[in-house]
């Protein structure tokens, strides 16, 4: 079996033991990347911009964290 589809077996897993999990962490690193695009657009990071990159990179910060979570429950 080779590197990839190993990567893709876990991904897999990763899926059908997390569900809707995986779903927030899309959303939340969507958004992320958004509020990155917009604050880069005028090659300028206000402060205010800084703040909300932040605020999202802790939401993604957290969807990753509720994952790890979950796979450890259900682990035991």
């Amino acid at each position: 079996m080779s590197g990839y589809e190993i990567a893709i077996l876990v991904l897999m897993i990763c899926l059908a033991l997390a569900g809707g999990k995986i779903k927030a962490l899309i959303k939340e690193s969507h958004e992320l990347l958004e509020v990155i695009d917009d604050a880069l657009a005028d090659n300028k990071i206000s402060q205010a911009e800084l703040s909300a990159i932040v605020k999202e990179a802790k939401d993604v910060g957290t969807a990753i964290l509720s994952i790890g979570s979950l796979l450890v429950k259900r682990n035991k």
